[in-house]
């Protein structure tokens, strides 16, 4: 074992947020996947808001699922701000009529010219390596007037196909028959201000790098569902499980098959 270890929490699921919408297709799996175990595997990410409540950082078809199954409590793994950094997620999405659709709206602003009025959405690389920018037709600049723009970007697309998401920078030229879409990454700052106006960011876009994560401690559902006070089983339970923990320095390859 190396350092501190972070801090785990039983937070009341009205004091948890998440700041990015689901893929209900993803949210049925995950609903299924933790009802058949019985169990939550990995615990949630999640950072203070300056209102007291968890930010999830990690987790929000976990949270989602977790709620339609019944749980009062959920368990999250506390991060603060300087120990996690903030990036943004490439898609990589096959072609289709969303693409035609999506450079007809009126909203958006294409160009192949990095610099254009209005803010970047996204860089669209396609499979001949012709890059494209997607901007705001709107001249303002913040979060909240650009998100609606952002929001039928990635809505375009979601649920068409396969939509696989790959660090920044991974890939530069999709292969044939795919299109990639490079987002810009936000600040913490943002994403809070989109959160406390009761909005969501795009659903799979934004990327929160964590070190010392928590994986497989597998909380049961029983304890996250009871309206009982459960502070004495949960304390015996982290203490269990943390004991059982290994630290790896390395770079490993986990099976969660």
């Amino acid at each position: 074992m190396a350092g501190k270890l972070p801090e785990l929490r039983l937070m009341p699921v009205e004091r948890v947020c998440i700041h990015e919408g689901h893929e209900p297709s993803r949210l049925d799996e995950t609903c299924r996947a933790i009802a058949a175990e019985g169990v939550l595997r990995h615990p949630l990410l999640g950072t203070p808001m300056a209102d007291g409540r968890a930010l999830i950082l990690d987790g929000a078809h976990r949270t989602e699922a977790l709620r339609e199954l019944g749980c009062v409590r959920l368990p999250v793994q506390w991060v603060e701000p300087r120990a996690f950094s903030l990036e943004a997620w490439t898609h990589l999405v096959p072609k289709g009529p969303w693409l035609t659709e999506l450079r007809r709206n009126p909203s958006l602003r294409w160009s192949q010219a990095v610099e254009c009025e209005g803010r970047l959405i996204a860089e669209v690389v396609d499979d001949a390596g012709v890059r494209h920018s997607i901007h705001a037709a709107t001249p303002e600049r913040d979060i909240l007037s650009i998100l609606p723009a952002w929001q039928r970007v990635v809505e375009a697309y979601t649920g068409t196909g396969a939509v696989r998401r790959v660090p920044d920078g991974a890939v530069h030229r999709p292969e044939p028959g795919m299109v990639l879409l490079r987002y810009p990454a936000c600040s913490l700052e943002e994403v809070e201000a989109v959160v406390s106006e009761g909005k969501r960011m795009p659903p799979g876009v934004t990327r929160f790098v964590v070190q010392g994560r928590f994986l497989n401690l597998r909380i049961p559902l029983e304890l996250l569902r009871s309206p009982a006070d459960t502070e004495a089983q949960w304390e015996a339970l982290v203490a269990h499980r943390l004991g059982a923990l290994r630290f790896y320095a390395e770079g490993v390859y986990l099976c969660e098959a």
